[in-house]
């Protein structure tokens, strides 16, 4: 379950936030101006909160959130189901004596926006100094919470996997 927080108790997961995820290999946001921010047509800011779940603080975007009854992912396509059938996976686990799974970290940071999605993906973020001025930050790569980012991420690593692979070795799974 998880719990959702709004104490100065994790101050330091709050203010760290935006400089360990700008010190990553993959730029994940970048800050633009206020003056560029207001010059957009059509943009849209995903609200962000702190949640802790498995004895871990995170920062939770929340794409689905709904303003004058709209949101974020009510206007993405989530595309085709891509993934394995999850029977036929529980099936392929009765198949050999050990399973093996795997999480990719990041998975949806390698994926670039299009300059024309970036102002949809945007957020303020204070730094906890509640006197100054928000800095207004733009999503460059694909974000968790998207109603399309598994979709995007799974064709982009399915795509992968079959351009750099010998198909005669591996077995294809529906």
């Amino acid at each position: 379950m998880k719990k959702i927080f709004f104490s100065f108790k994790h101050y330091s997961t709050i203010n760290g936030f935006v400089p360990n995820m700008q010190a990553t290999h993959f730029q994940l946001f970048s800050p633009i101006s206020p003056k560029e921010a207001e010059e957009s047509s059509h943009s849209w800011y995903i609200p962000h909160l702190m949640v802790h779940h498995n004895g871990k603080d995170r920062t939770f975007f929340n794409c689905s959130f709904t303003f004058n009854s709209q949101s974020l992912n009510d206007h993405l396509l989530p595309g085709p189901t891509l993934g394995a059938c999850l029977l036929g996976v529980l099936l392929r686990f009765r198949e050999h004596p050990i399973a093996i799974s795997s999480d990719i970290k990041g998975m949806f940071h390698p994926f670039r926006l299009l300059e024309e999605d970036k102002p949809f993906l945007q957020f303020l973020w204070w730094d906890m100094k509640v006197d100054e001025e928000p800095t207004v930050y733009q999503w460059q790569v694909l974000p968790f919470g998207t109603a399309c980012s598994p979709r995007c991420a799974t064709f982009a690593l399915q795509a992968y996997v079959k351009r750099h692979t010998n198909q005669e070795r591996m077995p294809v799974y529906p």
